[in-house]
Order: structure tokens, then sequence, then C-alpha cells
């Protein structure tokens, strides 16, 4: 993790072939898809020193992408077997997906970020 405003660097991971992926930084927490030994992992992290808080495991192929992050709610991309896109809502007080809506276009669309207006995933 590197601090912008006094470009130090804070901490990192090292002799792991883990892999820490698409971090956002909301409310001093890093949210992001984790892979470990072929299985993805919504995770955790502490943006200080790299101390993970929790991690949840999730059935999606390609795990999680674009994510977002809204008062109790994480939201996500994933990529199904099949290559569907899904849409995801996660519950980070239960750490569970509590909804997720098929959006209608496989990987050989390309796609773009999400985005929230009000209570409207875009």
């Amino acid at each position: 993790m590197l601090l912008i405003s006094a470009a130090v660097q804070l901490w990192k991971r090292r002799g792991t072939t883990d892999k820490i992926e698409n971090p956002i930084v909301k409310n001093d927490t890093i949210y992001c898809n984790y892979l470990s030994n072929g299985i993805n992992y919504v995770a955790a992290y502490n943006p200080v020193n790299g101390t993970e808080f929790w991690k949840k495991s999730i059935t999606e192929k390609w795990g999680a992408d674009r994510l977002i992050a809204e008062g109790t709610m994480l939201y996500y991309l994933s990529i199904q077997t099949n290559r569907d896109i899904i849409v995801n809502g996660f519950d980070l007080t239960t750490r569970t997906v509590k909804w997720q809506r098929n959006i209608g276009i496989t990987t050989s669309i390309a796609y773009s970020d999400m985005a929230l207006d009000g209570n409207q995933l875009l």
C-alpha cells in the first residue's frame, strides 16, 4: 500500500503467489478480490498495516471486479464459468452475497465500470 500524499510505502505482501486484485478504499478499509490457490475471495484489509480483517470465498470463476462500496454493501461484477457477467450485491455486515443479477452480456462484449446514482447501480 502506498500513502499517496507522502509517497511512502506503508506495507507490501511478499513471498506469496497469492494476488490482491481490484482494490478500493472506503471507510479506512481496503476491499478487493483476493486470489489464493485458484480460489477467489472478497477480502478486507487494514490500509495502514495490511492486516487482513476478513475474507469470504466466492464461487465465481474470475472473481470480483469493478468494486464499489456504499453503506453496508459492496457491489462487484463477476464472470461465471459460461462467461456471463453478473452484478453482485455483497452485504458487508453478514459477509454474504445478498443478490446477483445476470446483466445479459458475456465477456465477448466489452464492459465498463459501474457507478452508483442515488439508489441506482449503473
